[in-house]
């Protein structure tokens, strides 16, 4: 479907099928506060209900294995532990788990 943004189904954390993304548990990592504050508004806005933020880098393997969360935006360029380091330590928990990077600065 041509300008569908949920072509198909997601399997989540536990394994369910969601029709819509906006269901998704979505974990944001960054930083910055203000950053954070801003994209938890936007998607918020837009209808998406289970948006958890954090700063703590450190933090996330640990929160995704306990929480159900079935997506993670998170910033790559981070100065305690860059998000590649982030995706490296959820996947030892999580090798399953899907994760958008982005970054407010040019690589």
């Amino acid at each position: 479907m041509a300008g569908d943004a949920n072509p198909r189904p997601m399997k989540t954390h536990e394994g369910r099928l969601i029709d819509d993304l906006r269901q998704a548990n979505i974990l944001v990592v960054d930083h910055s506060k203000m950053n954070l504050a801003m994209i938890k508004k936007l998607l918020t806005r837009d209808g998406y209900d289970g948006v958890q933020t954090t700063q703590d880098p450190f933090s996330v393997a640990s929160f995704c294995e306990e929480e159900a969360i079935d997506l993670v935006i998170l910033d790559i360029k981070m100065p305690q532990l860059d998000g590649f380091g982030v995706i490296n330590s959820i996947h030892e928990v999580r090798s399953n788990l899907r994760g958008h990077k982005f970054t407010g600065s040019g690589l």
